[in-house]
């Protein structure tokens, strides 16, 4: 998944089983990986944080050294928005879950948190 060189933009990613579970779109001066998450099955608790698939992060940085641009990933959630920079990825902690693929895991500290309204948010609002 990490040979980005059959894909163009915007791409549909895809987990294990062949579903579409995000995207990632070119948007004038960077390039983001968008996925809606459930916060109740996505987020985990310890240590609170969401995980993107190590597949998903290589192809979204073979993206942004194409396009030259910086790489971002958005994570929607009840109409809340979790915003990092693929940059932040590269602290986060490995994570091997049974029945996913190898992934990482941000911590929530690590993301700007935005309310419904586009606001952003303190991290336990």
């Amino acid at each position: 998944m990490s040979n980005d060189s059959v894909h163009d933009l915007p791409c549909p990613l895809h987990n294990p089983k062949g579903q579409t579970v995000g995207r990632i779109e070119h948007e004038g001066e960077r390039i983001t990986l968008r996925k809606h998450v459930r916060p109740d099955a996505h987020r985990l608790s310890r240590p609170p944080g969401f995980c993107i698939a190590t597949g998903h992060l290589d192809l979204l940085r073979g993206f942004s050294q194409r396009y030259g641009v910086p790489a971002f990933v958005e994570l929607n959630a009840d109409g809340h928005q979790w915003v990092s920079t693929l940059g932040d990825f590269a602290a986060g902690i490995p994570v091997h879950r049974g029945g996913y693929e190898p992934q990482r895991l941000l911590p929530l500290a690590k993301w700007e948190h935005r309310g419904p309204n586009g606001h952003q948010l303190g991290l336990f609002e």
